[in-house]
């Protein structure tokens, strides 16, 4: 049938077949140089069902070699493998190069004085930040089983910006082994907090409910009914450095929360470890350079309490996430385990403020600290 086919066709249509069989040809005793040209071209960026598209010339043309054998003979090529996509701290700039240079140095400087009086003197070094966590995570390899009446779930949230969440800072310290990270040592959860407030409702406020063209109103009706006018309820705040309210909005004042919050659960700690050692405990403190974390009025009320304490306080340099425990592990792992237990507890569905904080505080309780430990250790 081929062979008659082909004698049917007209002498231009041979003339394309004879041409697109020598041209294929060529690509196959091309095809390394062809198959390297592409990965290089794209950095190994590329899947391999479009890798063979752009070998034979595009996705309609004829291709000498298919996805699957692509991938087999590329794939045991020596020194193959996966990886995923990487991001770099930012340092670009002479700036930032001696800035982060100066931490490093002093960083190492500091950790080498430090063994040097571990006899009678246990550093405490900690970390602090702030994170996002919002009621809804998007999820990949949800498990649709309909043998098993698995159904997916449909979550309907009117936009994303109307997506509930809540801003916690956490708080978390590692006590180095004879001050030396490299050995080892003891993590520690010191502190985590909801960033609000309790405000009290001007007014009745209900649910938005949809109809069926489109059309929504908000019923007036108890089962509907989100706050009651008078009764107080938790408002989320953004951080601030030392004042309460900016531009008529509510703030989360860090600065009293360092003197009523953070230092007196840090001065617990300290009391502990200097027991358990009988070594005096010196706290190296420190987070981001994010603009709040800096600003004097608090800035003031730190270096007066560790004046007092006769604590350091030292800022990371800038585009340094690696240097920050909080955001290189500790947060991830965190969400990870909230959105695990939104599975089991909440049976995958969106989470309200309140069942959010719940289970951010029982994820906290439950995180172990010997991989607190190993987050310090990895900086």
């Amino acid at each position: 049938e081929l062979k008659e086919s082909y004698a049917n066709m007209s002498e231009a249509d041979k003339l394309k077949c004879v041409l697109g069989a020598a041209e294929l040809k060529t690509l196959l005793e091309n095809l390394e140089a062809e198959v390297k040209r592409v990965m290089q071209h794209t950095n190994g960026s590329i899947s391999w069902r479009r890798l063979a598209e752009q070998i034979a010339g595009g996705e309609r043309n004829a291709q000498p070699i298919g996805p699957d054998a692509l991938s087999s003979w590329v794939m045991g090529k020596d020194g193959f493998r996966y990886i995923e996509t990487q991001t770099l701290p930012q340092c670009t700039t002479e700036r930032t190069k001696k800035i982060r240079m100066k931490w490093a140095i002093s960083f190492h400087m500091f950790w080498e004085g430090a063994k040097m009086v571990a006899q009678k003197v246990q550093v405490l070094y900690t970390n602090i930040d702030e994170k996002w966590f919002y009621s809804l995570v998007i999820r990949r390899y949800n498990k649709v089983v309909p043998e098993f009446e698995v159904h997916p779930v449909f979550h309907r949230i009117h936009h994303k910006d109307n997506m509930d969440k809540l801003l916690a800072i956490c708080a978390i310290g590692f006590a180095p082994t004879n001050n030396d990270i490299r050995s080892g040592g003891r993590g520690y959860k010191i502190l985590i907090t909801r960033c609000g407030g309790m405000v009290e409702a001007t007014k009745d406020s209900y649910k938005r409910v949809y109809n069926d063209d489109g059309t929504y109103s908000y019923p007036r009706i108890e089962e509907n009914r989100i706050r009651t006018k008078g009764q107080s309820y938790f408002e989320n705040w953004e951080i601030c450095g030392s004042k309460s309210k900016k531009n008529g909005k509510a703030k989360f004042n860090l600065s009293e929360w360092v003197k009523n919050e953070y230092t007196p659960a840090l001065l617990e700690l300290a009391q502990q470890i200097e027991q358990e050692t009988g070594k005096r405990v010196v706290v190296r403190d420190g987070w981001d350079n994010a603009t709040p974390h800096t600003e004097r009025g608090l800035m003031t009320v730190i270096k007066e309490r560790n004046d007092e304490e006769e604590w350091l306080w030292k800022v990371q340099p800038p585009n340094s996430p690696l240097t920050n425990a909080c955001d290189a592990g500790f947060f991830p792992a965190l969400a990870k385990v909230v959105t695990g237990m939104q599975g089991l507890n909440n049976r995958g569905l969106y989470l309200s403020t309140e069942k959010l904080w719940a289970l951010l505080q029982k994820a906290w309780d439950e995180y172990p600290v010997e991989k607190i430990a190993r987050l310090f250790i990895h900086q």
